[in-house]
């Protein structure tokens, strides 16, 4: 019987601090998931955004070039034909 006593105090004394850091360990893998998780959606989420700026730029960029490449399509053509008047002109 004190055998058995000894036994039980034994398993009492090793096993309740075991469960009790195995608790601990548990529950600071799980809160550590979810911090991960929650970093890994405002990262994301930042991520977007700068994506979503830089093509929102790009694309101003984009038309500001298509602007320019008209202006100076344009004044090529202007000064295309001004020099063919300057010279049908001086011909004559």
């Amino acid at each position: 019987m004190e055998i058995n006593t000894f036994l039980n105090i034994l398993v009492i004394v090793v096993i309740v601090p075991f469960g009790f850091f195995l608790k601990r360990i548990i529950n600071t893998s799980d809160e550590n998931q979810k911090n991960n998780i929650e970093y890994q959606k405002h990262t994301t989420h930042e991520v977007n955004e700068v994506k979503l700026n830089y093509l929102s730029r790009f694309e101003a960029l984009t038309q500001k070039v298509n602007d320019l490449k008209n202006e100076l399509t344009h004044s090529i053509n202007e000064s295309e034909k001004n020099l063919t008047k300057l010279i049908t002109d001086r011909d004559h």
